[in-house]
């Protein structure tokens, strides 16, 4: 590139994104059609991000509103229970040290980072509203009340003397053992009978709370058992707490949701950098809800937040959307390994400590033979486009795409170019986090339009990808985003297609850093028509072993047209 071709394109996006200026060709933002309910914990992290909280205060919030919702302030408080409330208690144990002595002091009433504190199993075990009952099932020890704020329903139906409901507890979490342990393969938790002698069931507590379930870490116990050939130095007891009056379809889900909880202690809970791992926890223990409870679905509504903010990183720490990561693990499952894939990510984990949740899920996709930045890409491109795999086999679809598409709808585009002629520079209003994506929709009845983007920094890793649809068809074409501005020349021909829009990934490893939006921009050319249309070449993807066994597909490849800017380019914001 010349340096005068140069200057002028350095000078166009430094003006676009300081003015956002908008003079030729229509380019709307589209608004989000998804409305998301907000909860206690989801009204403080609006607080909080509007710098209305400080991180201290709102952690301290979040607190109350699980464990004594009545002291929240009234404009924090929401009847609705939280979904787990396992993220805050290994927030508060990895964050227990720098929080203000003051914090630390109103939290101490309660038994929260019990590591930190040096608390012991029978310190952090509840003690129930009322005279406590047992029940012993198989595996599990369920303790109960009849009596006081914890009491469940008196009902027994089968006069078997054990009301329905710690009935249909044990029965859950039974099956969320048996899928989990002896279908999956995944490490049993280790037994507590050292700090609870003669027990050697696992301990749920059934009782009044401000969630589903809880689970909550105790001792670090340094190995468990149930792996003689490995030694777990992070390894560490737990006990789970459900919630005494769920209705049947949650108490099964949050059985199987809290189990893994419990499971992913006895492979590593080291508290260090464990608030910085809350995406892989809650995600993974998400998706497994629909292994072990296929037929309930819950999981589900937890999309319209991934699907209403995709420019959000994956690895976001606000409770609001920890739980939406599950989609991106039932990705990983169809196209990179199957079911496996997840228990590799937590065996990885075992002699690591810190915020190694990247390093891990990287390792694990290797072994299949997958790459993590190219995988993103693609699940991006598939939540795009949302096709079933029984039509459009290949690394851009999903079993259960139509159930998708009809309960929560597609994500949101970020904004829509109508490209006559001549040149254009899109430029988003709000950029784009680590591991998050937009979307471009592109209008043109060209025969030839080219793109190339600008990346704001070379320590920003962007990719591009034309992502063309063509009934059940996906043709997808990258380019790369520079900092250093080239004129576009990655061309693709809009008339081959139903749909066509640009896909913008931000591959930037978020490990130990802040997660903040990128700005970037992209430039757009109408090509002469003469100029050939390139038809993109079939790539091989390598697509590992799903449930059923997905057919690899094509992956197109850049095709590079050449391209000498000669006009000025028309400059267009958003």
């Amino acid at each position: 590139m010349n340096s005068r071709l140069f200057y002028r394109l350095t000078a166009i996006f430094i003006l676009l994104l300081v003015a956002g200026t908008a003079t030729s060709s229509t380019i709307s933002t589209a608004q989000s059609p998804h409305k998301v309910a907000r909860s206690s914990w989801e009204r403080i992290s609006d607080a909080e991000e509007a710098g209305l909280l400080s991180p201290e205060r709102a952690l301290l919030y979040r607190a109350l509103a699980l464990l004594d919702r009545g002291r929240l302030p009234y404009d924090m408080r929401d009847a609705h229970p939280e979904k787990c409330g396992t993220p805050l208690l290994v927030e508060l144990e990895a964050r227990w040290w720098a929080l203000p002595p003051e914090t630390r002091s109103s939290l101490s009433q309660w038994p929260v980072a019990p590591e930190a504190r040096g608390l012991t199993s029978a310190q952090i075990r509840p003690v129930l509203s009322g005279p406590e009952r047992l029940l012993s099932a198989p595996h599990f020890l369920i303790h109960y009340t009849l009596a006081g704020m914890d009491a469940v329903a008196s009902t027994d139906s089968n006069s078997n003397g054990t009301p329905d409901y710690v009935d249909q507890v044990a029965e859950a979490m039974e099956h969320s053992r048996a899928v989990q342990i002896e279908t999956l393969g995944w490490l049993e938790p280790p037994s507590d009978e050292p700090v609870d002698p003669g027990q050697p069931l696992y301990d749920v507590y059934v009782m009044n709370l401000g969630a589903y379930g809880e689970t909550w870490p105790e001792e670090i116990k340094g190995d468990n058992e149930h792996s003689p050939s490995i030694v777990e130095p992070y390894a560490r007891y737990s006990h789970v707490r459900i919630d005494s009056d769920l209705p049947s379809d949650i108490l099964q889900v949050t059985s199987a949701h809290e189990y893994h909880h419990a499971i992913q202690f006895g492979y590593n809970a080291a508290s260090e950098g464990f608030d910085t791992r809350l995406w892989l926890i809650e995600g993974t223990a998400t998706w497994m809800e629909d292994q072990v409870y296929d037929d309930i679905d819950n999981n589900l509504g937890y999309l319209e937040r991934l699907f209403a903010q995709p420019d959000r990183s994956l690895a976001e720490r606000d409770y609001a959307y920890v739980y939406r990561t599950w989609l991106f693990f039932q990705y990983l499952e169809e196209h990179c390994g199957g079911q496996n894939t997840m228990r590799i990510v937590w065996e990885n984990a075992v002699p690591l400590s810190g915020d190694f949740a990247f390093q891990i899920v990287r390792k694990a996709l290797e072994t299949h033979g997958c790459n993590l930045e190219d995988t993103f890409v693609s699940f991006c491109v598939a939540n795009l486009v949302l096709l079933p795999c029984e039509l459009s086999p290949g690394p851009h679809c999903y079993q259960d795409a139509p159930l998708y598409l009809d309960r929560v709808g597609r994500p949101t585009i970020e904004g829509r170019v109508l490209l006559h002629n001549g040149e254009t520079a899109y430029i988003p209003p709000d950029g784009v986090r680590q591991f998050s994506c937009d979307y471009i929709r592109i209008d043109s009845q060209a025969a030839l339009i080219a793109a190339g983007g600008y990346s704001p920094s070379p320590a920003v890793v962007l990719q591009g990808t034309w992502t063309g649809k063509k009934d059940t068809s996906v043709e997808v074409v990258s380019f790369p985003f520079l900092h250093d501005p080239a004129p576009p020349d990655t061309a693709v021909s809009p008339t081959r297609y139903d749909a066509l829009h640009l896909v913008a990934a931000n591959l930037t490893d978020p490990t130990g850093a802040q997660l903040e939006a990128a700005s970037y921009g992209v430039m757009l050319r109408v090509l002469d028509p003469s100029t050939p249309t390139p038809t993109p070449s079939a790539t091989p993807r390598p697509t590992p072993t799903p449930r059923p066994t997905p057919t690899p597909t094509v992956s197109p490849t850049p095709t590079k047209v050449p391209v000498r800017v000669g006009l000025p380019m028309v400059m267009v914001g958003r």
